[in-house]
């Protein structure tokens, strides 16, 4: 269907999806494309699901009801079933993790560690930010539509995208 690195939390969890997987594909690609870098690079679904949630935070709960998948990442409580690997025994475990409500890694901050920005470009790499954190809703309902991230003001008035 898709790449795991660019694969939707709608997929990951077994939500019903639509043409919203692509625009978070799109954030997750235009990300890579502007630091070189993989926004989420998981060797699973379920390294996948927690590295989403430290740059998006906690799921919504109305997501993750809806999820056929969400009682293999998550218990009752909503804690993350994180699966770790011993450092002595090399045996894979299960953690528990409470999930802070709030990101815990800053979008604007990886970007900005990740090229060497002057002032002037610090306009659009703010640009830049809002219009992925609006590609990379974890609430598909809330993500943007292709026609909105065309309307978006980093596309429609970036003086590099239209030389």
């Amino acid at each position: 269907m898709v790449s795991r690195f660019y694969r939707a939390p709608e997929i990951l969890l077994g939500c019903h999806y639509d043409t919203k997987i692509d625009i978070w594909s799109l954030g997750c690609t235009l990300y890579e494309i502007y630091t070189g870098k993989i926004l989420f690079p998981g060797r699973n679904n379920n390294e996948m699901i927690k590295l989403i949630m430290q740059v998006k935070g906690k799921f919504p709960q109305k997501i993750l009801k809806r999820g056929q998948f969400t009682n293999h990442y998550f218990n009752e409580k909503g804690q993350f079933f994180s699966h770790e690997i011993d450092n002595i025994s090399k045996k894979e475990y299960i953690k528990e993790l409470e999930i802070p409500q709030n990101p815990t890694k800053d979008l604007l901050h990886m970007l900005k560690t990740s090229y060497n920005s002057n002032t002037e470009d610090e306009k659009n790499l703010v640009l830049f930010k809002d219009f992925l954190e609006k590609c990379l809703h974890l609430d598909p309902n809330k993500r943007f539509s292709a026609v909105e991230a065309l309307c978006h003001p980093f596309i429609e008035f970036n003086p590099l995208l239209h030389k």
